[in-house]
């Protein structure tokens, strides 16, 4: 049998306090081109979709500590 189609999901939830969290969802799909094999395929296409969900993820930490950092200045300033 021949695979002709790979399709790759990964998410990561993050827990941002209060009962809360922000979950990162990408997923993508891909043709096997004739000089690859499967797992080939398969690798190149997580190695971009989690390419993206690392850089969203990091973003959106950089962006939590951010505000954790401005929230404890203005509690620190009062």
């Amino acid at each position: 049998m021949k695979v002709k189609k790979v399709v790759y999901t990964r998410s990561v939830t993050i827990n941002i306090g209060n009962f809360e969290s922000v979950r990162v969802e990408m997923g993508a799909e891909g043709e096997v081109e004739p000089t690859e094999t499967f797992t080939t395929a398969f690798d190149r296409l997580k190695s971009d979709v989690d390419d993206v969900v690392i850089a969203e993820t990091t973003e959106i930490r950089r962006r939590l500590a951010a505000k954790r950092a401005k929230e404890e200045q203005e509690r620190s300033a009062d």
